[in-house]
């Protein structure tokens, strides 16, 4: 085949040498030898001056153009109706997997991105858990007569009062204030 170095490298447009005629037709194009066809394109990068002869078939979805089946061979030959029949018959094969793996690959994706929803979801859950027992915990503290309300700055009266969304809260809890109770400083991460 062609120089796997060349693989992914190699472009053309769709109007564009003899695999571009294939899609311009929606036909196969056979050409018994495919250096002197006018619409031969050369790229030296590919090593397919060695091949003459050219059958392209089109890889076809329902009227849409997926690719070209190309078959190339190093003498000059014309192909057999038979073996037109069943590059015909290969190409069509072709595209019905194409357009499976296309549809798994799409279905693949789907599940991804269900499975991070999912797990955004239990993070979610997993971190309005402990907010829910910190903001208890602080409107209890509130409730008592030796820690009063007014003990209750910073972080504490922002959950307490405001009920933050979690960036708010752990900026604050990053940043503490200088102290909550005389005595009481921040321990250091």
């Amino acid at each position: 085949g062609l120089d796997r170095n060349a693989v992914g490298k190699v472009s053309m447009a769709v109007g564009e040498g003899l695999t571009g005629m294939v899609i311009e037709k929606g036909e196969p194009v056979l050409v018994v030898d495919a250096l002197t066809h006018p619409r031969y394109r050369y790229f030296p990068e590919t090593g397919e001056e060695r091949y003459h002869s050219f059958a392209g078939f089109p890889v076809v979805d329902r009227n849409t153009p997926l690719g070209v089946l190309v078959v190339q061979t190093l003498r000059r030959r014309r192909f057999s109706a038979t073996e037109t029949r069943l590059l015909r018959a290969i190409a069509s094969k072709l595209a019905d997997l194409i357009v499976r793996a296309r549809l798994l690959e799409e279905v693949r994706t789907k599940e991804k991105l269900a499975a991070v929803g999912e797990m955004a979801a239990q993070l979610a859950h997993e971190i309005r858990n402990p907010l829910g027992s910190i903001r208890g915990s602080a409107q209890v503290l509130s409730g008592e007569p030796a820690l009063g309300a007014a003990h209750l700055d910073g972080a504490g009266k922002l959950i307490v009062e405001r009920n933050p969304p979690v960036p708010a809260v752990a900026a604050h809890i990053h940043t503490p204030p200088a102290a909550i109770e005389p005595g009481l400083h921040a321990v250091p991460h």
